[in-house]
C-alpha cells in the first residue's frame, strides 16, 4: 500500500490517504510524477507520495 498526502495552496498537508499497490503500478510507480498525478487526477488536488516508514523523502507526511 502507498501512502499520499493532500496538499493545499500553503504546502499544508490537508489530508493522508492509501492507494492500493496494484493501481500505483499501474499508473507509474512508486514515487513518480506519474502515480501523483493520477491519484490527483483520481481524488482531486495536488498529491505527494510520503513514506510510512520514513525510509524515503524523509518524514511521513500528517494532516496539518
Amino acid at each position: 500500500m502507498g501512502h499520499f498526502a493532500k496538499i493545499d495552496g500553503s504546502n499544508i498537508v490537508t489530508r493522508v490517504t492509501i492507494i492500493d499497490d496494484d493501481e500505483i503500478r499501474g499508473n507509474g510507480g512508486e514515487y513518480t510524477t506519474e502515480v501523483e498525478t493520477y491519484v490527483g487526477e483520481l481524488l482531486g488536488g495536488n498529491w505527494k507520495q510520503t513514506s510510512y516508514n520514513d525510509n524515503l523523502r524523509g518524514n511521513y507526511a500528517g494532516i496539518g
